[in-house]
């Protein structure tokens, strides 16, 4: 599988979806983190430097990623700028030199900020607005060509030279042992899956493009365009044969539109970096059919119906020795105009497409770190003009909701002082979100009066998020999760986690691998002991919701044994859930009679998991 820092690293640019994955404990390479050579200006690299050093991470991991950053600094940047090379050279290196400034201080400012560290983030906080002003300033003109290669900090590359030669650790996808770069190992599906993120065509060319950037190597593109192409034969053709009515095949059609748009604009990258004119062309003619698809077929599907694929298709080892040359443009359009042709007849003319309400765990930047500047840019991730104005609006509107539902509540309830301006800081940021998103929608229907409204609001919104976030301590925010605001240290009122406020989504463990003791393990995190009674018995109602709701009519309606097996572990693994809670909320009220009655409840659903779970086919999963 691919490295989780990997997969982080180059898939998280995706503008919504981003969910941010650990690193595992070793250090990563440079070309893992690098970020030097993709565009911009300072805003921009501090909002790359963001995605690659999330405050998800843990501060060992975070500085692991800042000496990586200052080792190229010294090792590469600093020793190609002392070579003998001419003026744009020595310019353009400075310009990689600034943004890898803008990565090292980003990173050691999100641990000092998970530190609490005052006397730190003041002083990454000064560097980072040097680092932003000169990318911007010394980044504008350079020749991009004359980059470094980031693959010259791995193992004793050539740095002085243009080409970068790689070391030890190429960053190459797709070598005889299946790593994806060095030690990253084989991609998954699961991590380059866009099937399932909203948007039209034009959306889904975005998110394909996030996947694969023209800064990875033609074998880790190939490795990547040979995952989605396995995952098309083996995860969405079956299962849209398996689909037992129309809108489960409509809804398995979009997505396998959506990976379409992936599988061929990563062999469209990989053409253009080998300048093969004749696979570019009819890879874009490819994708020119894969948007338009996406489009007409994926507006009213039902996304409750979509399959989850979490890792269920994985790529091989010799992607790129093997497979790369083999794809010939007349092999990969023969195989495409089968399959079209196969589509068209599943659809009956009928015009699908994506969608879906929207949760605020899915817009949420109220917890990710960093001054009002960040803010903003992630706000803009989340929100970008690329977006029809009725997407907009809806994204404002949670964020409004949340912010009267989740914010306002949590600060009234606050015990202290600190919890107060832990959530203010997030209302904040909210603010910061919901009126960017008024705002891009103003710029789209070129509304003036708005355009200024919104514009001076931001203004405010950020300044208060860089005077208010400096120092909070972020044990106190409040865990949004879904439209849910799920507590870890202080009570919130019983409105904003009410049964109506949670989403199922936000609290679902169906899908989550495991025994009984693991689901369980699960629940624990879902329902924990610092919630109050209201809040438990909230979850609770929503998890019993789904098994009524959700579960039991998908079961009646399988067509399959095997369909039937796995949402019945699904089903389990949300009735440990439901009882859990009820428990941990019995064990409050001191209600015997109760507890007795769920742990007996527990003691079943723990074996049923157990013994149900173990050989399901996760691929016949259903999403919330």
């Amino acid at each position: 599988m691919i490295s989780k820092v990997f997969a982080f690293y180059i898939l998280a640019s995706a503008a919504v979806s981003a969910v941010p994955v650990t690193l595992s404990r070793r250090a990563p390479s440079f070309d893992e983190i690098d970020i030097s050579r993709l565009g911009g200006d300072g805003t921009q690299a501090e909002e790359n430097a963001g995605k690659v050093c999330p405050s998800t991470l843990s501060v060992a991991e975070l500085e692991d990623i800042r000496q990586v950053a200052e080792a190229a600094e010294k090792n590469v940047f600093n020793t190609a700028l002392k070579a003998p090379s001419d003026t744009d050279t020595k310019a353009a290196i400075q310009c990689q030199k600034d943004r890898n400034k803008v990565l090292k201080n980003h990173c050691q400012l999100v641990k000092a900020q998970i530190q609490n560290d005052a006397a730190q983030i003041a002083e990454n906080t000064k560097q980072l607005n040097k680092n932003r002003g000169d990318v911007t300033s010394r980044c504008a003109n350079v020749d991009a060509s004359l980059f470094i290669g980031g693959s010259a900090a791995n193992g004793g590359g050539n740095a002085g030279n243009n080409n970068g030669n790689a070391g030890n650790n190429s960053g190459d996808a797709g070598s005889n042992n299946g790593n994806a770069g060095g030690n990253t190992g084989a991609v998954t599906f699961a991590d380059i899956d866009i099937s399932r993120k909203g948007g039209d065509g034009t959306a889904a060319s975005n998110n394909a493009k996030a996947v694969c950037p023209s800064s990875l190597s033609a074998k880790q593109l190939e490795t990547i365009r040979s995952v989605a192409e396995d995952a098309e034969s083996a995860i969405f053709n079956a299962a849209i044969a398996a689909a037992s009515n129309k809108a489960a095949k409509d809804a398995i059609q979009c997505q396998k539109d959506r990976n379409k748009v992936l599988k061929n604009t990563c062999q469209l990258v990989k053409a253009q970096l080998q300048n093969d004119q004749a696979q570019i062309t009819e890879n874009t003619k490819q994708i020119a059919k894969n948007t338009a698809d996406v489009t007409s077929r994926c507006a009213n599907v039902n996304t409750a119906l979509f399959v989850l694929p979490d890792g269920a298709a994985a790529g091989g080892g010799d992607a790129g020795a093997g497979n790369g040359a083999g794809n010939s443009a007349a092999d990969d359009g023969a195989d495409d105009g089968a399959d079209d042709e196969a589509d068209d007849d599943e659809d009956d003319g009928s015009n699908n497409n994506a969608g879906g309400a929207v949760t605020f765990a899915n817009i949420d930047i109220s917890r990710k770190a960093g001054d009002g500047t960040a803010a903003s840019n992630n706000a803009k991730a989340v929100c970008p003009s690329t977006l029809a104005p009725n997407e907009l609006e809806a994204i404002r509107r949670v964020a409004e909701d949340a912010e009267s539902d989740i914010f306002n509540a949590a600060i009234a309830a606050a015990s202290d002082k600190a919890a107060k301006a832990a959530i203010q800081c997030q209302k904040d940021r909210n603010k910061v979100l919901k009126n960017t998103c008024q705002l891009v929608k103003a710029q789209l229907q070129n509304d003036q009066a708005q355009i200024d409204e919104n514009t001076k609001q931001i203004a405010k919104n950020t300044a208060d998020v860089t005077k208010r976030c400096a120092n909070v301590d972020t044990s106190k925010f409040v865990l949004s999760t879904g439209s849910a605001s799920l507590v870890s240290s202080q009570a919130v009122t019983a409105k904003a986690v009410s049964a109506k406020a949670i989403s199922f989504a936000s609290i679902d463990i169906s899908r989550r691998a495991g025994n009984g003791v693991q689901a369980e393990a699960n629940a624990a995190k879902i329902c924990p002991a610092s919630l109050s009674a209201g809040q438990l018995e909230a979850i609770r109602q929503v998890a019993e919701a789904a098994e009524k709701d959700h579960f039991n009519p998908a079961i009646a309606a399988a067509s399959d044994k095997a369909t039937k097996a796995a949402i019945q572990c699904q089903k389990d693994r949300n009735k440990v859930l439901k009882n859990h809670c009820q428990l941990v909320k019995a064990q409050k009220q001191k209600d015997q009679a109760q507890i007795a009655e769920n742990t007996k409840q527990l003691t079943k659903n723990r074996n049923d998991v157990t013994s149900r779970c173990g050989n399901v086919n996760t691929a016949r999963f259903i999403a919330p």
